[in-house]
Parts: C-alpha cells; structure tokens; sequence
C-alpha cells in the first residue's frame, strides 16, 4: 500500500457535522487497515440519520483513535454509522448502543480499483486522485527515493511529461529554453514557492530530498491557486510528515564518472562525487513534530578539469570533493529543520520551517567544441558562483468544525556572487492567508497572497530605479492576488470545479492586472473508471530577469526589453482514468490514465536573437526576450501507475509517454524590429528549421519508464529509463554563428540519432536490521548526448550507497 503525507488538520479529532447538544454518551473506538493492522490516520466516523444526512462525527488522530459524543433516541435504537478513508471501501454499519461511554472499532479494506493515493495540489486540500478533474502525475516515495538522488530535478526527470532541460522545468512542452530567466512552471515545497523571486528561477539543491515523501506534478495551467508561474503547471514536493516512532537516517555514498565515450576526454584521471544526507523526525506525544535534516555534497561534476592557464592543459590535480575545479563542479551544504504543533480542537496550531544552502559551483553555458572540448568550456562561457540561499517560513492553522484558516508566511533570501561581474541578490517577502469551507459536498478555498521582492544586481543593469554605491542596479517587484475556488459533489459519482482569481503585479513603475479563470469535471462513469474535463486561463507577468538583464556569454549578448507585455493563456483537456486489479487475492493494482490537451498562448514570450544594439558591430549583436505573437501546444499522453505482488517481491512502477504538437500559428508575422534597420524578426527567419512551424526546443516524443522491485529476503531491483526524441528547431544564430565561433554545433546536430534511450539500474540489500547498500549505475550505456544544443550532459555513473537506519 502506497503510504502519503496526511494534512496537520486530520491529526486531531473535530466534529464534522452540525453542532449537537452535550451528550453523556460517548462513543469511541480505533479504525485499522484490515490486512496490515496498521492504524489509519484522518478516517471518518459518521453518524447518519434515515435520509442518509451526516448528523455528527470525527476524524481519528495519529493513532487512529476517535472520540464522538452524541445524543440520539430513543435508546438501543440502531444507528447507522459510516466509516471511510481516502482509498478505502466505506464501511456502513447498523449498530445498536446501551447507556454509558460506548467502544467500536472497525477495519478497513482497500478499495478495490483505487490506489488510495492522496494529493493536495489540485485544490489545497486532501482529494483522492481519482477524483480531480486535472491530469496529475505522482511520484510515490518508493520511485522517489531510487537512484540515490542528491538533487530533487534527478528524480523529477523521470516523471512521464516532464523535461528539465538546462536545470529549467518543462511541462508537457509548454516551454522552450529561457535562458534561467522566467518559468512557466510553478516549483513548490509543502506548498510555499521556491522560485527566486528576480529571475523566476529554481534551486534544485535547496530542496530537502532527504526527507521528499511524494512529488505531485499538475499539468495543465493553475495560475487560479499558484498565481503567475503555473501557466504550464505546478512541481509540488511534499515533505513526509514524522511518525510515531522517531526515525534517524544517515546515507552515504561515493560516485565514479567513466570516462565518456567517441573520443571527448581531454584530461586524465577520474572525476568523482562524494555525499552525505541525514534525517532525523520525531513526534512528541503531545503531537508536536520535530525534523532535522541536510546533505554535504562535493563533486567533480561530469564535465573536464579547468586549463591551466600557464600551460593551457588541464590540472592533474588528485580528486578533493572540497575544491571547484572541474567544469560543473559544486560543493554544497544544505541544512533544513522544522517544528510544527498540530491544531488541538478548535485552537490554532502552528509552526516554523527553514532550508538553507551554502555552496560554490563552476557552471558552462556553452561547450567548446563538439570534440574534445564536448566537456569542456567555451572562452568566457563559465562563471563561478558562491550562493547562499536561506528560507524562513513561519505558519499558523486553525481547525473548525466548518472552516479551516491557513497563514503562511516565508522570507527568502538569495545571494549569488559570480566572478564575472554578473552576480545577483534579492529578498523575497511572501505572505498568505487561507481559508476553507468543507462538508460534503462542497469545499470552498479562498484566500488572498502578497509578495514583494527587493533585487540588487549587477546582472540586472537595464533602466534601474535606483543604484548602490558600487553601482549594482536596484528593482523591486510587487504582486497581489485574490482566489476563490469550489469543489462541488451534485452526485455521488460526479465532482465540479470552478474558480477563479485576480492578479495584480508592479515591477519598478510598470503594472498591469489580470483575472483568470478555471473549471473542471470529473464523472465516475462506472467502477474504477474517472472521466474528467477541464479548462484553465494563465497569465504570467515577466520576471526582472527578462526585462532587465544585460550581460554577455562567450561572445554572446543577452539584451534588455523594457518593454515586454504579460503572456496569457489558456488550457484545455479531456482525460479518463480506469483503475485495475487483478491477481488471485487482487494484489497487482493501479491505473492507466489518458489525456489529450491543448495549450493557447497569447504574446508568448522567447528570447530571439538579432542586432538589439544601435550599430552593427559585435557588440549590437545577441539574445533579447520578445513577445513572439501566438503559439500552441497540443499533444496526448498515456500513463500506468501500480503496484503489486507477485510471491516474495512486490513491485511499483510508474510508466508514460507524451507527444506533443507544438506550433507558431503566425510563423510570418513580424513581432520585432532591430533598432539598426537591417530587419524584422520573425518566427521563420529566426529558426533553424521552420518547417512545420514547429516552437524551438521542445522534444516531440518523450517516453518515461520507473520500476521498483522488493524481495522480502532484502534484495531490491530498480530500472528507469527515458527516450527523447531530437529537437527539431533551434535559434538560426547558433548555426549562422557556429563558423565564427567554432564549437561545432552544424555537425553535431545532423549527426544526432533522432531517438536518445537512456537507461539506469539500481541493485540494493538490506544487510541486517536498518543497514542497507545499494549500486546504481545512472547512463548504462555511457551515451555522448546533449538535450540543449551546446549544453552537454552526463555520461555514465556508478554510486555505492550505504544507508543506516534507526
């Protein structure tokens, strides 16, 4: 069974039902999973009248213990009583109750064609997946945690519908490459944004992967509950809550790069990454929750050795996980602790979280050339980074009988300090208050957010409202919102969604205010089979980092555009989703989900290269973001969820494939002009390949597959493997530049197979009571590969693992 975080809500008792008079009969009792005896958490134990109405009830705490007091006639009479969890058959009973304190205990069993996978993202609050009326992909903790990930995009990329190209998230095609600047996908952890505040960018180290229970990806536009990123969909990592034992973790492990294959070592040697991650969770018995974790990681990276710049061969220098000396090094330490106290009946809880990661990292932009100097860096195309990032997020919930509030709170500071000029720091405030109405047949969330970021850069040059005395350059951003969303059940077998929100931002003196709006279905069409339909507005407001940045990339500029507008958008989908379960006691069980989609952008914007500059010498020349006019997406997607068993071993998998349609639908139309006049910038003599009018940098074909299985005698086995088809279109600068420049892209790029399959192995044994090791090898085949023109990436990797556990 597929184990979930649960709300801090459901870990106390409350009463569901109208308010009843104090009666001396107290009824109480302990609800258990009928095949494991384990308690369950959050069900609900309801006393219904003739009509089938709720007329009291309570939700069982963290030891599946419930308590309800009640006051019916006459005596002795049977009364109904209804206990239910999310994934479980409901269990309806008619019991006759004596005078005094009174005890009933139930089990449950499983439903039949669900997994009883809980998610929150859809609608804030706690929906069996089933029933959300939007395509959700969930990656459960046993596919989490495969592969001895030390940054939360690892695990993400194998999410069928999902690219991270470059460290930027792309869902369902909904993205090209921007540069680190702007996104269209929302990245959360328990809720609270984790993009920078400036550049709309994820810190994929700063995410506690140690302590990741599930990972929920909406796709589909969200802009309703997540406000301006999700206009392709919401990332949302959600933390395991503690149990009620304590739990202390320790990993260690040690990985060898090998040598990459068709010649493109330069150096000699090894390149090698060492990590350590620690947990420890506690629960008091007063229910307060107590989690400390981190991970140190020092790596060589996949990338070459820097050239010593008096001999101009690489150093030879022994492997030091402490030093940054190789082209996509790093050393990190990441820190995060949070205290939590749940809500006691009718009073707030309340708690605070905070992640911190301090590291140093050597990134490329631009490879050398396709040859020897695939791992390697163009002349001016790496920068050196020391960041610091710090998170503070205090928070506060009260639980009623009707309402639920939610205050949350977070201050984000971000300091990136490069050797090249080109660092960057902000301070981001965001606050948000929440509140809920639940019975049910209805749940309204609504709620109102406020952000304020405070950015000094020296990368952010362009029109600043202000300056240090060093001259760094000073934007402020400003953005408030309002939502409302209802979840309505008319019928047992149907869900309706309708919300909508207005947004307004300001960066600097510039503003502008959007509402959006969202609805959606979903009808159980018959046993285990979820029809669903939906539709969605977005509207993203550009980031300072577009509008702003002024910088310069191995030759290449990137120019400021004062004057871009907002992107708009809207979605649409229909989907189905039909549960399964077979085997001879029904232990193989899961989903096969099918959507087609459709994406309509308004002013889409995309960085586009020409003569931004006044003159036309080099230096006129480069990259600026501009509203391209209107483009689309469209595309199917077919994905399997399960688990099973199948003798001693049981196995969990996670399987997909989407194609995608994505189109310029004004490939002539000119949307910019060069200050110089030497031209118009359009869709189709911008691009590499304008045929078919097909977007930039987006992979058609994407196939993902993830299976885990477990033996009893402590043996695991794991696989996970991906298939990209080639990009078809890139920007015609790189290609018209490639002869000037020399890194060889024309060839590498007609030379590339149209399909990429990539594969992975993980081999683990549990050695005694808590001692586990494990091998992966990441890249089995050792392929030479790139998914961003210029960009290389990793090659084969193998990582021992030794995992301890108390």
């Amino acid at each position: 069974m597929l184990r979930f975080t649960l709300c801090k809500r459901i870990l106390c008792v409350l009463a569901l039902g109208a308010t009843l008079p104090v009666s001396s009969q107290v009824l109480t009792g302990r609800i258990t999973d009928a095949q494991t005896q384990s308690t369950l958490p959050g069900a609900t134990v309801q006393v219904l009248d003739a009509a089938g109405e709720n007329l009291a009830g309570a939700l069982t705490n963290l030891d599946g213990r419930y308590e309800l007091d009640f006051s019916l006639v006459p005596k002795f009479k049977p009364l109904t009583l209804k206990i239910g969890f999310i994934g479980y058959e409901a269990r309806i009973v008619s019991q006759s109750f004596g005078e005094g304190n009174l005890v009933y205990d139930a089990e449950l069993s499983e439903s039949v064609l669900t997994l009883g996978i809980a998610v929150v993202s859809a609608g804030r609050y706690e929906q069996n997946l089933e029933e959300v009326s939007v395509s959700i992909e969930i990656m459960p903790p046993a596919l989490v945690k495969q592969g001895s990930t030390t940054s939360a995009n690892q695990s993400l990329g194998r999410t069928p519908g999902v690219n991270i190209v470059d460290s930027e998230p792309q869902i369902r095609g909904g993205s090209g490459y921007s540069f680190g600047a702007g996104s269209r996908v929302a990245v959360l952890l328990d809720g609270m944004p984790v993009l920078s505040g400036d550049a709309g960018r994820p810190t994929w180290g700063f995410l506690p992967v140690e302590n990741i229970d599930q990972i929920e990806v909406v796709k589909g536009a969200a802009s309703v509950l997540y406000g301006s990123s999700a206009l392709s969909g919401v990332i949302h990592f959600r933390t395991a809550y503690p149990g009620a034992e304590p739990l202390t973790r320790v990993s260690l492990q040690h990985g060898l790069y090998d040598s990459p294959g068709e010649g493109h070592q330069y150096w000699d040697g090894s390149r090698m990454e060492s990590a350590v991650q620690f947990l420890h969770t506690r629960r008091s018995p007063s229910g307060d929750a107590l989690v400390i974790g981190g991970q140190w990681l020092g790596s060589d990276g996949y990338k070459g050795p820097e050239i010593d710049d008096a001999t101009s061969l690489p150093h030879g220098r022994p492997y030091n996980p402490f030093t940054v000396d190789h082209f996509g090094a790093e050393k990190q330490l990441r820190l995060n602790a949070s205290w939590d106290r749940a809500p006691a009946e009718g009073r707030w809880g309340y708690g605070i979280r905070s992640n911190m990661v301090s590291g140093e990292s050597l990134s490329t932009m631009i490879w050398s050339d396709a040859d020897t100097g695939f791992y390697n860096a163009l002349n001016g195309a790496s920068s050196r980074t020391i960041q610091r990032m710090i998170t503070v997020d205090p928070h506060a919930e009260r639980v009623g009988d009707l309402l639920t509030h939610n205050v949350q709170g977070r201050v984000m500071h971000l300091d990136n300090n490069n050797d090249n000029d080109q660092g960057n720091t902000s301070t981001t405030l965001t606050a948000e208050y929440r509140v809920a109405y639940h019975t049910e047949k209805l749940n309204v969330t609504g709620g109102f957010t406020g952000m304020h970021t405070g950015s000094v850069s020296e990368l952010y040059s362009a029109a600043a409202i202000d300056t240090t005395d060093s001259g760094a350059a000073i934007h402020k951003v400003d953005n408030a919102a309002g939502y409302l969303q209802a979840d309505l059940k008319p019928h047992a077998r149907l869900n309706l969604t309708v919300g909508m929100r207005y947004e307004a931002f300001k960066i600097d003196t510039a503003s502008d205010a959007q509402p959006v709006f969202r609805s959606g279905l979903n009808y159980r069409l018959g046993q285990g089979t979820f029809i669903r339909s939906s539709f969605g507005q977005g509207y993203r407001f550009p980031s300072i980092a577009e509008q702003f940045i002024t910088t310069e990339v191995g030759g290449i500029n990137v120019f400021p555009s004062l004057d871009l507008s907002p992107e708009r958008s809207w979605n649409a989908e229909i989907g189905i989703k039909q549960g399964f379960k077979f085997g001879a006691d029904g232990q193989w069980k899961g989903y096969l989900d099918a959507a087609v989609f459709m994406q309509r952008f308004e002013d889409y914007i995309e960085y586009t290269f020409g003569f931004w500059g006044p003159g036309n010498t080099l230096a006129d020349i480069g990259f600026r973001s501009v509203n391209t006019g209107p483009a689309q997406v469209r595309g199917w997607e077919i994905s399997t969820m399960g688990q099973g068993r199948t003798g001693s071993w049981e196995v969990d998998w996670l399987i997909g494939h989407t194609h995608i349609d994505p189109q310029s639908l004004e490939p002539d139309s000119v949307y910019a002009t060069f200050p110089n006049g030497s031209g118009d910038a359009s869709f189709t003599n911008t691009s590499s390949n304008p045929q078919g009018n097909v977007l930039k940098y987006r992979i058609i074909d994407g196939f993902r597959a993830n299976i885990r299985a477990t033996h009893s005698s402590g043996w695991s086995f794991g696989w996970n493997a991906s298939c990209n088809t080639k990009i078809q279109n890139i920007d015609l600068a790189f290609l018209a530049l490639d002869p000037i420049i020399g890194y060889g892209l024309t060839e590498w790029f007609e030379a590339r197979p149209d399909k990429l399959w990539l594969h992975g192995v993980q081999v683990g044994k549990e050695l005694g009571e808590g001692h586990k090791i494990e091998l992966n090898i990441r890249n089995i085949a050792n392929k030479v590969y790139s998914l961003r023109p210029l960009a290389a990436e990793p090659n084969r990797m193998f990582v021992l693992r030794y995992t301890l556990q108390v």
